[in-house]
């Protein structure tokens, strides 16, 4: 567990997925997102198997780009 986590919140992800319920995470560990990779799973052709790191922080989440092919953008 995250040092930090005791003192701050974890940070809320919402995840909508067309079709279905939207997947509320609250993230307290880094996690690994991409089409095949231990982490949350994205069924895209245009995501890497390991696309990007989420890593919880004291003021929010910091994004980090795992050398994906096309790149990663905050909407």
């Amino acid at each position: 567990m995250n040092p930090d986590a005791l003192s701050h919140p974890a940070p809320r992800i919402d995840v909508s997925r067309p079709g279905q319920q939207n997947l509320v995470l609250l993230l307290d560990e880094p996690l690994v997102i991409g089409r095949d990779c231990e982490g949350l799973l994205l069924a895209d052709s245009q995501v890497s198997r390991r696309h990007a790191q989420l890593t919880p922080k004291p003021d929010g989440v910091e994004v980090t780009d795992l050398g994906s092919t096309n790149g990663s953008f905050i909407e």
